[in-house]
């Protein structure tokens, strides 16, 4: 492997891989060199406009990679078969979220992927995100925290596969749910309640307390709109993102401040950048940085996420034997 340059082979080459493309030109020391798909058309296509010199078919990936390292962005139904059969290359894996739609086929995932690799957690890589980590830091650390995640899964697109329109709004949720764990650590007690509990636009409301002695709570009505929405909250501090692209911060007798992103995260898709370049050094030196997740760890975020959306495993109890497996 090259000591200098990480060459990325690009599996998949829709509208997100094209997002992740411009992240790594723009990351030092890490390159596309190939990019992948079932139809060489569009592999060509994708190659021309992203200036990738080598496209190729997914296949001739698998039989021969000729890269130091995969960048994995698959449809949703297809990650963790994806995680699987390219796990066989013996390279590390970059994977975007969501691998797997039910908590089952992620830990399924997990036992068979022994390679180095991280899951695409973009939010924990938002630049104004750990710039709010410090703050919070600073002011004694963190309180409570909140989440508003309206989803609405009817709104889906009328082509949308039946098994991803059953399962986005568990999802989906793992863009917002995973920031309880960012910032807050591992959950000790959830308790959720539901309207509607057995319709695809139910609302879910939860309350949450971490290890840490801080609280937390949770919304998500798929019946009503809205947007995502995070607070934090300190001792004489308060942070709120709506959208979660941006914050206010607010203290006793002072004037808002806004928080608002800087660098790379203002032109490419926030987070992205970050996680290029912790995927580089994770290549390069085998360690993972304090932010990144492998699946093992991803499979906790998505018990949680569990615990939060879905009526039926919203006990704290199943939420802790999920944690322990």
């Amino acid at each position: 492997m090259s000591t200098s340059v990480i060459d990325v082979a690009l599996i998949g080459v829709g509208p997100m891989a094209a997002k992740h493309a411009a992240a790594i030109a723009s990351t030092p020391s890490i390159r596309l060199v190939s990019c992948a798909s079932r139809d060489m058309g569009r592999a060509e296509a994708f190659a021309s406009q992203h200036e990738v010199a080598r496209p190729r078919l997914i296949e001739e990936v698998l039989e021969a990679p000729q890269a130091d390292a995969l960048w994995i962005v698959a449809p949703a139904t297809a990650m963790a078969d994806a995680a699987t059969h390219f796990s066989s290359c013996e390279l590390p894996m970059f994977l975007e979220k969501p691998v797997g739609l039910c908590p089952e086929e992620v830990a399924h995932t997990a036992s068979l992927v022994s390679v180095p690799h991280m899951i695409g957690l973009n939010r924990r890589y938002y630049e104004i995100l750990q710039r709010a980590r410090a703050i919070i830091a600073d002011a004694g650390g963190l309180r409570a925290i909140e989440v508003h995640l309206p989803e609405r899964p009817a709104n889906l697109p009328s082509k949308t596969v039946s098994r991803l329109r059953d399962q986005w709004a568990f999802a989906n949720s793992i863009h917002m749910t995973d920031l309880f764990r960012f910032f807050a650590g591992e959950p000790e007690v959830v308790h959720s309640e539901f309207t509607n509990p057995s319709s695809v636009e139910r609302g879910c409301a939860a309350s949450l307390r971490f290890a840490n002695g801080a609280i937390g709570v949770f919304h998500s009505h798929w019946y009503a709109p809205g947007g995502w929405r995070l607070a934090l909250y300190a001792e004489n501090l308060s942070l709120v993102f709506q959208p979660i692209e941006q914050g206010i911060i607010a203290r006793y007798n002072q004037q808002p401040e806004p928080l608002l992103p800087t660098g790379r995260d203002l032109v490419l898709k926030p987070g992205l950048a970050g996680q290029a370049a912790a995927f580089r050094d994770l290549v390069r030196d085998g360690n993972k940085d304090e932010h990144a997740v492998d699946l093992r760890d991803y499979c906790k975020s998505v018990s949680l996420t569990q615990a939060l959306t879905e009526p039926a495993t919203s006990s704290h109890s199943k939420l802790c034997r999920n944690r322990s497996a």
